[in-house]
């Protein structure tokens, strides 16, 4: 088997837009992103001709399950894939209607929860994709003024606000994304603590660094004890083709 690429996709912005590489088994996959007004200049930053190109129109329904019809991922509601948002909101999905199973015939308690909930995750996976956007202009183009048309959501600000004035992680009721996707995200865009939590002034300054001092040695050894990459990923491929999945 060819040497798989690296465990972890690049996301990278551009004046027309965004572009991202994700390492696949014999190739790194390209996503252009960009407004219609500088399709010319998007394409022509992509490289190799585009395998597949269209036209998104982002958003969501008003309710995802009516009726009898229950829309799930795509069908629901439509993210930039600028992150792991949109696999995230159709895994979600599929599992919130397993735990939703009508147990009523009319299934309006069941239907009330699912749409609340579908709700619920779309507004908080919007505003992890917008955080993106909550940077210096890359430059004054169509797609980045479009991008920064709304004002951000009031959770988002106050995520924002709180990271940088002390490294504060906030977290709300049902959010899809982990601390360690928002501390990824933060760091990714540039954004830095002012000061640190006062909380700390509470342990002794010596073992406080420490414990900070140990804290790269403690990671290599922890990382011995992983496979490779590669590794990982051809033992879990040949576990699937085992189970014939």
């Amino acid at each position: 088997m060819e040497r798989i690429g690296a465990p972890c996709r690049t996301l990278t912005a551009r004046e027309f837009g965004w572009q991202c590489d994700t390492p696949l088994q014999r190739s790194v996959a390209r996503l252009t992103v960009y407004a219609p007004e500088q399709e010319s200049e998007a394409l022509a930053a992509h490289g190799e001709p585009a395998q597949h190109s269209g036209e998104i129109m982002l958003g969501r329904r008003n309710v995802a399950w009516t009726g009898n019809c229950v829309a799930i991922g795509h069908a629901a509601e439509i993210l930039e894939p600028l992150t792991q948002a949109p696999m995230l909101m159709l895994q979600r999905g599929i599992e919130r209607l397993l735990t939703l199973i009508p147990c009523s015939v009319d299934m309006s308690v069941e239907r009330r929860e699912f749409n609340r909930q579908s709700g619920e995750d779309y507004t908080h996976a919007e505003i992890f994709n917008r955080a993106l956007f909550e940077i210096p202009l890359p430059a004054n183009t169509p797609y980045w003024r479009a991008a920064r048309e709304e004002p951000a959501h009031e959770k988002l600000a106050q995520k924002i606000a709180q990271f940088e004035s002390r490294g504060l992680l906030v977290a709300f009721d049902l959010e899809p994304f982990h601390n360690e996707d928002w501390t990824i995200l933060h760091h990714g865009v540039g954004r830095r603590p002012a000061r640190f939590d006062r909380m700390a002034d509470r342990i002794p300054e010596a073992e406080t660094r420490a414990m900070v001092d140990r804290v790269p040695h403690d990671i290599a050894e922890f990382v011995k004890t992983m496979p490779a990459h590669h590794d990982y990923m051809q033992n879990l491929i040949r576990y699937l083709k085992q189970k014939k999945l």
